[in-house]
């Protein structure tokens, strides 16, 4: 199998399987028990916090562990904003938010709040002067999206986050970090953030468990009640097993982020190089600020859906868009965003390499590919 699909899920380091086992045998009590085995456990949860909080570069403030990054998104704006929602309070966010972003804000304005959705340029980027002059005087929360999971667009979140102070110090601002872990420099002082969101399975970790930063200027309220674990404010018994596996594979991914992006990066240009010329396919997605491990493909006159399932018939997996949405025959939001028409839309593919991502791999895709390409639009219908 050639696993091309990185950006949905990645395969866990050796490492962090062995961690996960040796937990699971070792430390199996429960954290919050008052023995001492609940005590060992626990000192693997916090020893795991202090490495997350390094990973973001924090010094300060409040870590959560979560299920995940659709959980720490949702606490984001349900943490913050439950208390101000008759204040009709204003929230500024992009069009190419992440589900779980949009979702939970959506929500918020069916209760009244007022959303502003900025758009992008067609490269997919957001202008940070856009964003500024969106905020309002009843403006509480700013959230965008640090690396796009379907075109890899790098959000220029430290610009973003000075028009905003400049504007109102007052404003807390969000960023979905789940695909900019290990794929972007995160540090949440030189971001200027005040929260952000990331998950373990993005990151060659465990599945289940992700983390939710906050400044020491952010007051969030609980959305899961019940055992007052983790200061009150994320209840629930401690996975510690998924805990541990997602502070090793953050360990990991803080200590070889260059090396990995250099490596991603000669493999966007070695699939570039080998499709370079082809009137055939257009990669959306070339050259600009965007992370290495996410290639955004048009095949002409292709339908990405159809491509999939003839690629897979070779052991290759690749994505016609998002993971969270691409059962839904709706066509891409974040697409449409940019400004692509439906055919264009429709005939976008994304390869999303990872750490176990070889040449070979990318040699392999590119010649199946062609030979796939080039059968099925015979059959299609301009």
């Amino acid at each position: 199998m050639i696993y091309l699909d990185n950006a949905a899920t990645t395969r866990p380091f050796d490492e962090v399987i062995h961690e996960t086992e040796a937990i699971n045998k070792e430390f199996f009590a429960n954290p919050s028990s008052m023995h001492t085995a609940g005590y060992l456990a626990e000192k693997k949860i916090n020893a795991a916090a202090k490495t997350a909080m390094e990973a973001v570069g924090a010094k300060d403030g409040t870590f959560l562990f979560t299920s995940g990054g659709t959980e720490s998104n949702n606490l984001a704006f349900f943490g913050t904003l439950q208390n101000a929602i008759k204040r009709r309070p204003h929230i500024i966010t992009t069009k190419i938010e992440h589900p779980s972003v949009l979702e939970p804000i959506r929500f918020l304005e069916g209760l009244g709040a007022e959303v502003t959705y900025i758009g992008t340029d067609e490269n997919g980027f957001v202008h940070p002067d856009e964003v500024a002059s969106a905020i309002r005087e009843n403006t509480k929360l700013v959230s965008v999206m640090y690396v796009n999971n379907e075109t890899g667009a790098v959000q220029p979140i430290s610009e973003i986050a000075k028009k905003i102070k400049q504007a109102n110090s007052d404003i807390l601002f969000h960023a979905d970090c789940v695909q900019a872990m290990g794929n972007a420099d995160i540090d949440v002082g030189r971001l200027g953030v005040d929260m952000l969101s990331f998950s373990g399975h993005k990151i060659n970790g465990p599945k289940g468990v992700g983390g939710f930063y906050c400044s020491k200027r952010v007051r969030v309220k609980p959305m899961i009640l019940g055992g007052h674990q983790q200061m009150d404010l994320r209840s629930g018994t401690l996975n510690t097993p998924g805990i541990c596996g997602f502070a090793k594979a953050l360990e990991l991914t803080v200590q070889n982020r260059k090396e990995k992006h250099a490596h991603l990066a000669r493999l966007k240009h070695r699939l570039i190089a080998q499709l370079a010329g082809d009137a055939a396919f257009f990669v959306n997605n070339a050259e600009g600020n965007y992370a290495p491990h996410i290639i955004s493909l048009r095949v002409n006159n292709v339908r990405a859906e159809v491509l999939l399932h003839a690629l897979e018939a070779h052991g290759i997996c690749i994505s016609a868009g998002s993971a969270c949405s691409s059962n839904r025959p709706a066509p891409s939001h974040v697409l449409a965003a940019m400004g692509y028409d439906k055919k264009r839309i429709e005939e976008t593919i994304r390869v999303s390499t990872g750490a176990f991502s070889t040449e070979q791999d990318i040699d392999t895709f590119c010649t199946v590919l062609k030979e796939e390409a080039a059968a099925l639009s015979k059959f299609t219908r301009n």
